[in-house]
């Protein structure tokens, strides 16, 4: 069965502004049929029957959900960082 890959990847341009990049190779091997899922590295081997669009979405879908993950705890400990107050105290000894 012929696969092929999609490519979701981060870029930077020469002055310096960031921008997703996406690319579609086709996978030269001749691969038994086996089940393939996104990955939130940014690829995806998917079989070459699916549309190029389908696979894109599945693997960006699979992306902004893995990095909802990431924000929620670190969203986490900003509200507490936030919300931290300073306090002098003086320490005997």
């Amino acid at each position: 069965m012929k696969y092929k890959i999609v490519r979701i990847e981060p870029k930077r341009k020469k002055n310096g502004t960031k921008f997703w990049n996406v690319s579609f190779v086709e996978d030269k091997l001749d691969r038994v049929k086996e089940k393939r899922r996104p990955y939130a590295n940014g690829s995806y081997l998917y079989p070459a029957y699916m549309k190029d669009e389908i696979a894109f979405n599945k693997l960006k879908a699979c992306m902004i959900s893995e990095h909802k993950k990431r924000i929620k705890p670190l969203e986490k400990s900003l509200k507490k960082l936030e919300e931290l107050k300073y306090e002098y105290k003086t320490h005997e000894r």
